[in-house]
């Protein structure tokens, strides 16, 4: 016996009547299953021959388990001793469990005749739709619930719109991938009932199907949740936040920056010691936001300074740093009045002020330490025009 052969199924999980043709069509080719593994049947090399297959439903019935992860039932792993002296005296070799059912191949030189008349009784089938429909709320609550608010915790509690940019591109994929496994789900659902009314009325079990004509359909959905799998994992935008800011010399800066610098806000201002850095990333509801760091001998001046996809958005936006600055530091603000803009306070001794006009927020900090003190109504209306120009 030569090594260990991997195939993955061509077809649905819930076709039965097309992993047994696959699975007698490999035997002709001398592949003969001997173990499901976790991503891959597994095939043992051997003489080509007309070995039929057949998957029998268990008896086991669902329980309360099955609504927070799959296949926990009341099936034994394996059939009972009795059922397999059964169906050996029958022609038949037990070779592995496949989710709710038990696999059993031909004895190489017998036919076989398997319960007299070969099929699936109907009760058997609706059986595994139940199962299949006990399986949809976990699928459901990990892809739509669970998922997101995990995502939603590594991005930070409290602030959801700063929290729902970092990880946008991570939920689209998981409701994509989501969609894709429950779709997968339902149509498994809708299969099994369409054989259990065939099984009903009497018709045969079919076990010469061409399973190649669903072949590209059934692989074209595992790869694409390989590929989604792989972009989330390499590609999503949730992870910069993870690996931290990139700042740069404000040299680098490439032309003026939206907002006033320190030197434009505070005439005359003493050069010695002046150094800063800056940082500007760009993502889909944020497609500016610019943090800008200023320190010379007597002002130390930081911007966070966003530009967000509509003005509701930005509004948003400031009451959120707002709310961050309040449960972290227990700053409280006040309304700072005399700015034609949409939104401004003030707070931190008068240090830090939020603005917000149109799309655009700024929370800036301007801490001075000299005797020629500049106004808080002065510099606050230079970074107010900043924002309506």
């Amino acid at each position: 016996m030569s090594d260990i052969i991997r195939h993955i199924p061509p077809c649905s999980s819930c076709d039965l009547e097309a992993l047994e043709s696959w699975l007698s069509d490999l035997a002709r080719e001398g592949h003969y299953l001997k173990e499901i593994g976790r991503r891959s049947w597994h095939f043992s090399k051997d003489v080509p021959g007309e070995i039929p297959y057949r998957l029998v439903p268990g008896r086991g019935e669902p329980t309360a388990g099955a609504f927070f992860g799959r296949h926990v039932d009341q099936l034994p792993q394996d059939p009972p001793q009795v059922i397999l002296d059964r169906y050996w005296d029958q022609g038949w070799i037990y070779v592995g469990r496949q989710r709710h059912c038990y696999i059993f191949r031909g004895v190489d030189g017998e036919k076989g005749m398997f319960r007299t008349e070969p099929r699936i009784w109907p009760e058997d089938v609706a059986r595994m739709a139940k199962w299949e429909w006990r399986d949809l709320p976990f699928c459901l609550l990990i892809a739509f619930v669970a998922a997101p608010l995990v995502l939603y915790a590594f991005a930070g509690w409290g602030m959801p719109l700063l929290a729902l940019n970092d990880v946008l591109w991570a939920l689209v994929l998981l409701f994509i991938s989501g969609l894709l496994i429950v779709s997968e789900r339902m149509r498994h659902i809708f299969h099994l009932k369409r054989l259990q009314r065939k099984l009903e009325n009497g018709e045969r079990f079919d076990h010469k199907k061409d399973w190649k004509a669903g072949a590209f359909r059934n692989r074209a959905a595992k790869v694409m949740l390989v590929v989604l799998a792989v972009v989330w994992t390499l590609g999503s935008p949730f992870l910069p936040f993870m690996r931290g800011e990139d700042y740069n010399l404000l040299e680098e800066y490439p032309g003026d920056p939206p907002f006033p610098t320190v030197e434009e806000i505070v005439p005359g201002m003493e050069q010695l010691s002046h150094d800063g850095m800056y940082s500007e990333t760009a993502s889909l509801l944020i497609p500016v936001h610019i943090q800008w760091w200023e320190n010379s001998a007597n002002h130390y001046y930081w911007v966070d300074y966003y530009e967000t996809l509509t003005p509701a958005m930005a509004r948003e936006l400031a009451e959120e740093i707002l709310y961050e600055q309040k449960e972290e530091h227990g700053y409280e603000a006040e309304p700072l009045t005399g700015l034609d803009v949409d939104y401004a306070v003030v707070y931190d001794e008068n240090e830090k002020v939020i603005l917000q006009e149109g799309t655009k927020v700024m929370q800036v900090t301007l801490a001075q330490d000299d005797d020629d003190f500049l106004p808080l109504e002065v510099w606050t209306a230079a970074l107010a025009e900043s924002l309506q120009n």
